[in-house]
């Protein structure tokens, strides 16, 4: 893929958090593109490291992290930006006005005393705050442009005084206020119920068509993703398991960890019994050998357990890291 097809590209990402006297490996080697005006679903159970490989990108890192490899924003205009390599200073205005960030819980990241039109009317860039009267207008088109019928009560309300799905938009109005090229949504649907959760969906998906907007979609369920993003992503224990296009990673994916989220998905969309995947997760304290899946995999064998794959090709024509890839289908 040429650079021009691609909003970001992060290669060779490592990320280790201070521990002690020691750190702990969090993000194992992360390597993939977000292609303009596309949807990239990063997939995975709680505790992957999914959410950190997204603060990874803006380095939004407790103190004592230690980042290696190259994040590189490739703007409209000028010359790409390695954003690793940007002071604190620097980074600062690319949070907001280049990358946007929506949370699963937009209570946590909105101020309980201050109407939520404020908050949104701060989040627009500096100079278009000078005039009022056009920044106001600006906040009601943004929460109307989030699917908010009444966007001048919604303004002038607190944020206790909405339901959850009314917050979640204003929280898309705010992330969306700088006018960034991507959107990392960090699963911004999990608290939502089944009307809201596709109403939010939607529009993020028209927002991508005429914003050009390049969107980062965290999730555990793969399977509802899949219907919405262009690309898929999974990662396990800190480390991408498997990388391609949606369709034919629902269709035929590679790497036993992906089936195993399918199935486990499919069965709860079918009503039956789930089908869940034998064992647990393990903390990112704990110290495995080879694979990290191994422990859980059927298909496990003495390489799995002493030699870390590496990244190949997969038959649909992604990547994945695995010894006994699934045959295509």
């Amino acid at each position: 893929m040429s650079e021009n097809e691609n909003r970001l590209s992060v290669n060779n990402l490592n990320l280790k958090l201070s521990a002690g006297n020691s750190y702990l490996s969090i993000i194992d080697d992360a390597s993939f593109d977000l292609r303009k005006s596309s949807t990239l679903g990063l997939i995975g159970e709680s505790g992957s490291g999914k959410s950190m490989l997204c603060k990874s990108i803006i380095n939004l890192l407790p103190r004592g992290s230690r980042l290696e490899g190259n994040v590189t924003f490739y703007p409209d205009s000028g010359k790409p930006k390695e954003l690793l390599s940007l002071s604190e200073d620097e980074l600062r205005p690319v949070r907001g006005k280049e990358i946007g960030f929506l949370s699963q819980e937009p209570v946590s990241s909105m101020n309980p005393v201050m109407k939520c039109g404020r908050q949104v009317f701060d989040a627009l860039p500096r100079a278009e705050r000078t005039n009022k009267k056009n920044g106001v207008q600006q906040v009601l088109e943004l929460l109307n442009n989030s699917g908010l019928k009444e966007p001048e009560a919604v303004a002038n309300s607190y944020p206790h005084e909405l339901s959850g799905g009314m917050l979640q938009r204003v929280a898309l109005a705010a992330a969306l206020a700088g006018k960034p090229k991507i959107l990392i949504a960090d699963e911004p649907v999990t608290a939502l119920d089944a009307s809201n959760r596709i109403g939010l969906m939607k529009l993020l998906s028209r927002l991508t068509e005429e914003m050009g907007l390049s969107v980062i979609l965290v999730s555990h369920d793969i399977e509802f993703v899949s219907h919405w993003a262009d690309d898929i992503m999974v990662m396990y224990f800190g480390g991408i398991v498997e990388l391609g296009e949606a369709n034919k990673i629902l269709s035929s994916p590679a790497h036993p960890y992906t089936k195993a989220l399918l199935n486990l998905s499919k069965s709860f969309i079918s009503g039956s019994v789930p089908k869940t995947i034998p064992g647990d997760i393990p903390t990112m304290e704990t110290s495995i050998s080879g694979c990290k899946f191994h422990p859980r995999c059927e298909f496990a064998d003495e390489i799995c357990s002493t030699v870390d794959p590496k990244s190949e090709d997969a038959a649909h024509g992604g990547k994945m890291r695995c010894f006994h890839p699934l045959p295509p289908k």
